[in-house]
C-alpha cells in the first residue's frame, strides 16, 4: 500500500539530480575509433554489471562493479569471488579494486554504484537477500541496510537513484506483502529508515528489475519485467506518496520484458528499451511521451543492426539522438553465432546506425550496460562494459571475464 512520508532533512551530501542522460553534443559522421581500456582477469573483477552504466567523477575516473571476481579464496562464492567495485582511469586504463565483497554481512554480487558530491559510492548487492552499501573514497564499506528475505523485498539488482537530500530509491524484484513474490519499490533515508513505497500486485506490474529515474517533482519512473494486463511488463510512475500509475502495458508487439532503466528528458518524455518483443521479437527502443502517448522508435531484427538491447540509453540533448547497447546481433560470422552485440545510434528520424560490432575476442562480447559519454573540443568519448569476452580464459570461462571499452567520435 502507498505510504505517506514526512519531509526529511539530511546530513548526507545530496545526490545530483539529472532529468536525462543528455550531453549536448552534435551528431558525428566520422568513423568511430574503438579501444579496450581494461580486460578483467578474475582477481581484479569478473563479468562487469549488465544492469547500469559506469559512473564518472569530475576527475575523469570511471567506477563500476563486477558480479564475480575479487577474493578468489572465498568459499562463500565458490572460489569465483563475490564481486568488486572498481575504479578505472579513463585516460590510462589503470584499474584499482576499491572494494572486494566477502559474501558475509557485506553481501555479494554487486550490480551498480552511484556517486555523491563527496566521492562516496552507493550501491546494492543481490544475493542472499541483498544489501544497500556505502563506500567512502578510501574504500571503507558500510552496510546501510540488509534485506531480510521478507515482505519488505529482497535481492535488488537494478541499482539506486538518489535525491538532493540524500535519500536513496530503488527496486527489489522479489518479496512484498501481495503474494510475497511480485517485488517492491523502496526508499532508504539517510538515518537508515527503510520504507516500502509500493508493493507490486501482478496486475500493476511484477518483478521490477530496473533502477528508477526521478524527476524534479519527486516522481519516480520505472519498468517491471512482467505483469500488467498483458503480462508482458509495464512502465509505471510513483508519485512522492507512493501512489502508482501504470503508464503503459506492453503487449509483446510493442515490446516485452523491460529490465533496463528509463531516461527522462527535460520535456518529461521517457525513453527505454525492451530485450524482447517488437516486430521481430528481438526488442525495441521506445518513447513514453509526457502526454501519455507511447511510440516504438525502432524494432531490432537481431541481425546486423543488433538485437536484445539492454542497459540505460544515452540521449543527445541537442539533436535528440539516442545511443545504446544491444547484447546480440552485429557480426554473425565471428565467434558468436547470433552476433556478439553492438553499440548503436538512433536518430529522431528512426534511422539506426551501428557504431561498433563486437567480435567476441579481445574486444569483448554482450555489451548490455548502456553508455556514458564525455565531450571536449568536438570529440565525444563513450565508455561502457562488455559482460564477457576479452583475451584469454578467466575463472574457467574460455571466452573471458569482460572488458571496459572506449568509443571515440571526433572531427
Amino acid at each position: 500500500m502507498p505510504r505517506t512520508k514526512a519531509k526529511k532533512t539530511s546530513t548526507l551530501a545530496g545526490f545530483a539530480l539529472a532529468l536525462s542522460l543528455s550531453t549536448g553534443w552534435a551528431a558525428h559522421a566520422q568513423t568511430p575509433a574503438f579501444s579496450v581500456l581494461h580486460t578483467f582477469t578474475g582477481a581484479d573483477g569478473a563479468f562487469p554489471s549488465y544492469a547500469m552504466p559506469l559512473t564518472q567523477d569530475s576527475g575523469g575516473n570511471l567506477y563500476g562493479v563486477t558480479s564475480e571476481g575479487g577474493d578468489l579464496s572465498s568459499e562463500q562464492c565458490d572460489f569465483a569471488g563475490c564481486g568488486v567495485v572498481y575504479k578505472l582511469s579513463a585516460a590510462t586504463g589503470s584499474e584499482t579494486v576499491v572494494y572486494a565483497f566477502t559474501g558475509e554481512s557485506d553481501g555479494s554480487r554487486p550490480s551498480s554504484v552511484i556517486l555523491d558530491p563527496k566521492g562516496n559510492l552507493y550501491g546494492v548487492t543481490s544475493q542472499a537477500g541483498g544489501t544497500i552499501f556505502k563506500l567512502t573514497p578510501a574504500g571503507a564499506e558500510t552496510t546501510l541496510y540488509a534485506f531480510p528475505n521478507s515482505t519488505t523485498g529482497y535481492d535488488p539488482v537494478g541499482g539506486l537513484v538518489g535525491d538532493p537530500m540524500g535519500n536513496l530509491y530503488g527496486t527489489a524484484p522479489d518479496g512484498g506483502t501481495i503474494g510475497a513474490t511480485f517485488g517492491v519499490a523502496f526508499e532508504l533515508a539517510p538515518n537508515g529508515a527503510y520504507t516500502v513505497l509500493h508493493d507490486f500486485s501482478l496486475t500493476d506490474g511484477s518483478f521490477p528489475y530496473a533502477a528508477l529515474v526521478r524527476d524534479r517533482a519527486g516522481n519516480l519512473y520505472g519498468t517491471t519485467l512482467e505483469g500488467g494486463p498483458s503480462e508482458q511488463g509495464v512502465v509505471f510512475k510513483l508519485d512522492p506518496s507512493g501512489l502508482e500509475t501504470v503508464l503503459h502495458d506492453f503487449t509483446g508487439a510493442d515490446g516485452s520484458a523491460p529490465e533496463s532503466p528509463l531516461i527522462l528528458d527535460a520535456a518529461g518524455n521517457l525513453y527505454g528499451v525492451t530485450p524482447a518483443g517488437g516486430k521481430y521479437n528481438n526488442g525495441v527502443v521506445f518513447e513514453m511521451g509526457a502526454t501519455g502517448t507511447f511510440s516504438v522508435l525502432y524494432n531490432f531484427t537481431g541481425g546486423a543492426d543488433g538485437g536484445s538491447p539492454g542497459g540505460k540509453l544515452l540521449r543527445d540533448a541537442t539533436t535528440g539522438t539516442l545511443y545504446g547497447t544491444a547484447s546480440i546481433g552485429g557480426n554473425t560470422t565471428g565467434s558468436c553465432s547470433t552476433g556478439c552485440g553492438v553499440l548503436f545510434q538512433l536518430e529522431v528520424s528512426g534511422r539506426e546506425t551501428v557504431l561498433y560490432a563486437f567480435t567476441g575476442l579481445a574486444d569483448g562480447k554482450n555489451p548490455s550496460s548502456g553508455l556514458i559519454a564525455t565531450t571536449a573540443a568536438g570529440v565525444v568519448e563513450f565508455f561502457g562494459t562488455a559482460e564477457y569476452g576479452g583475451e584469454g580464459g578467466c575463472l574457467g570461462n574460455v571466452t573471458g571475464c569482460g572488458t571496459v571499452y572506449k568509443l571515440t567520435l571526433g572531427p
